[in-house]
């Protein structure tokens, strides 16, 4: 039985949310519940995970029930869901290189010394990461029983697998090789839409959606998340010229995607925000640049049409409440204890709701 007896209900919301797009309407997802979490799992480098990747998923999973559980009464928005989870290496190991672990994380390793003599065998169409997240995400629905959703993991977009592939060199290639970085942008491209292919076909179907890789529904033939995190570093006329075509040409299959990108990156945001089947934009704050919400503020304009997703706290909505009345958002928040929870949630249930009754 599923974790959420209002799963229905919830369904329900995340669809009309979705399907009227009403200005001042808002979604609230409590990402995390610090009172309710489990105790740290093994590190992730104390596993072998050629050999006990199931055990590992064993594990993952039963870490991930035990918070579900203990937040089931919570009636947010979000739709408790679980992939395979390895670090962030995933997002691009598939497209081959090594892989190494911390505590943590796992990183993707620079495979490529020379831009324009890449080794053989990357991009192959099957390989161990391939079976890591794809036979993983089988196996978890296996051992679930239909207590949680599938959901995506998500994936990187071409220029940062790119920049996975070939580290910070990129972006010096760019001037001095780039019909090079043209041709592994073209391949990283064609990886991107198979794999997006492959998740959606084995992640569970869920109300006419998927539920995405940061556990936002996404309603008809979309993918979530992508991560456009290396516009950190380059221009925004290099994005336009290096990165957002092979975007758009991974996308042509899907109706639309989520895309997440950082606030250290502001300067490529409009940029991003053009690619037209970018419809849900998270922008996540960084230290030592200003929050989110700041900036959804003052690129409101080029936001427009968008529903901009934001990690905030009940503060922050009272202060940019007007801004918020004028668009179409969800918003995450992490909160101390489940009472704090609640109350942030009715809060913005009262300010936001997440429907309106349709104009006559």
């Amino acid at each position: 039985m599923y974790i959420r007896e209002d799963a229905q209900e919830t369904i329900a919301r995340n669809q009309t949310f979705h399907r009227r797009k009403t200005p001042g309407t808002a979604l609230c997802l409590v990402r995390s519940v610090k009172a309710l979490q489990s105790a740290p799992m093994k590190p992730l480098n104390a596993w072998d995970m050629d050999n006990d990747w199931r055990a590992y998923l064993d594990a993952w999973l039963e870490y991930q029930l035990g918070y579900f559980e203990r937040r089931a009464k919570l009636a947010d928005d979000l739709l408790p869901a679980i992939s395979p989870w390895y670090g962030i290496a995933e997002l691009t190991a598939y497209c081959g290189g090594a892989v190494a672990f911390e505590k943590t994380t796992s990183f993707h390793l620079q495979t490529i010394d020379d831009i324009e003599n890449p080794p053989d065998g990357l991009f192959p169409s099957d390989s161990a990461w391939h079976r890591l997240v794809l036979d993983g995400m089988a196996h978890l629905r296996e051992r679930l029983q239909g207590r949680l959703y599938v959901k995506l993991r998500g994936a990187a977009c071409p220029i940062d697998i790119v920049n996975a592939l070939r580290g910070n060199d990129l972006f010096s290639d760019v001037y001095d090789a780039p019909e090079a970085v043209h041709g592994l942008m073209a391949r990283a491209a064609e990886a991107l839409a198979a794999w997006m292919e492959k998740q959606y076909d084995r992640a569970d179907h869920v109300g006419g959606g998927v539920i995405s890789g940061f556990e936002t529904w996404l309603p008809g033939r979309r993918f979530g998340h992508l991560s456009e995190d290396a516009t950190v570093m380059c221009s925004p006329a290099q994005y336009r010229e290096f990165a957002r075509p092979y975007t758009e040409r991974a996308l042509a299959g899907f109706e639309g995607a989520f895309i997440h990108t950082h606030s250290g990156g502001a300067h490529a945001i409009p940029d991003i925000a053009a690619v037209q089947k970018f419809g849900l934009m998270e922008i996540s704050s960084d230290p030592n640049a200003p929050r989110a919400v700041r900036l959804f503020a003052e690129m409101e304009e080029a936001l427009r049409g968008k529903t901009v997703i934001l990690a905030v706290t009940p503060k922050e909505i009272a202060e940019n409440l007007p801004l918020l009345e004028r668009n179409h958002t969800i918003l995450w928040m992490d909160v101390e204890t489940l009472s704090e929870a609640e109350d942030a949630l009715r809060y913005v249930r009262r300010v936001l709701p997440a429907e309106k009754p349709p104009v006559s």
